[in-house]
């Protein structure tokens, strides 16, 4: 994992707003960025590629987005519904309640997100470094 982070020019916050990770798996590599200064069209990017297609989205943030994905068989679009805020994190939320309402561990348990945790942490002790960082997980 490497990982870099940048003030943009003219920025009043504090923490670095611009930042960049890459980060190599057994059997990849991802490329992440984020530029929390954009004033003028701000939008979120994704893109997966692998051996049996490729995926895209595009949009403005937090928003909706209209997805792609091309395999050998062709190309197909979909637009997804809702909104991260407040459709996401109220279905997210909501497994919690329900998994509490009948004494059982939610499907997004906190357990399943430590590699997550592990990973963002490296994140930083690499930017905060220089030094590229292994993910730590208990």
């Amino acid at each position: 994992m490497h990982a870099l982070t940048s003030r943009a020019p003219g920025q009043a916050m504090r923490p670095p707003l611009l930042t960049a990770a890459q980060i190599r798996f057994d059997t990849g590599l991802a490329t992440l960025a984020f530029d929390g200064t954009a004033l003028f069209a701000p939008e979120e990017s994704l893109l997966i590629t692998g051996t049996a297609g490729t995926l895209r989205s595009r949009g403005k943030l937090l928003e909706s987005h209209r997805v792609e994905v091309t395999t050998a068989a062709g190309t197909a679009v979909t637009a997804l519904q809702g909104r991260w805020f407040n459709d996401g994190l109220r279905d997210a939320m909501g497994e919690l309640l329900c998994a509490i309402e009948v004494d059982r561990e939610p499907a997004n348990a906190a357990a399943d997100n430590l590699r997550t945790v592990a990973l963002c942490l490296a994140a930083c002790r690499a930017a905060d470094t220089g030094q590229p960082q292994a993910p730590e997980v208990p």
